[in-house]
């Protein structure tokens, strides 16, 4: 009834037919879907790599704690496309590439980093990474703000709808 509906109205060229109620749509080529890919294996924590220098590791640890209680405890609904994408950069792409480019830094060339920062690479590292860590503590800071503001406006708007019992004809 439909297809001779569709055909009277835009000719005989009309889409596929779908299948008739009842038959299962997987069997037609036309409907069905292929199933979702298996989820990407988590990436390796960047504390776990065998050559990160002990001074650094505490900071590391820290970070991924960070980057952890941001995302799992917060949810990504709630900081935004923005900040969600570069805290997964910053923990898929950022910090690995960081201590990837201090370990294929030659033994043999690291004193040439001490004669040009005054501090041995592994230091220089955790330089760096104490700067991304007092990133992660801004946002965390940034997010908990937003929380106290929508918290604030949930209840100013309780008060002001069910607060107060006043007659409005006194």
């Amino acid at each position: 009834m439909i297809q001779d509906l569709l055909k009277g109205l835009f000719g005989p060229q009309v889409a596929p037919v779908l299948p008739p109620q009842g038959e299962q749509t997987a069997t037609h080529p036309a409907i069905s879907a292929s199933p979702p890919p298996p989820p990407a294996p988590p990436a390796p924590k960047a504390s776990e790599h065998p050559k990160l220098p002990t001074v650094a590791l505490p900071v590391v640890e820290a970070i991924e704690a960070k980057i952890q209680r941001i995302l799992t405890t917060v949810g990504p609904t709630s900081i935004g496309d923005t900040t969600e994408k570069e805290v997964i950069d910053l923990r898929d792409v950022h910090l690995p590439a960081l201590i990837a480019s201090y370990i294929d830094i030659p033994a043999d060339h690291r004193a040439q980093i001490f004669k040009e920062k005054g501090k041995s690479a592994s230091y220089v590292l955790r330089d760096s990474l104490e700067i991304i860590a007092s990133r992660l503590d801004a946002t965390i800071a940034d997010l908990a703000r937003r929380e106290i503001s929508s918290f604030d406006d949930v209840n100013r708007f309780i008060t002001d709808r069910y607060g107060s019992k006043v007659d409005p004809f006194a």
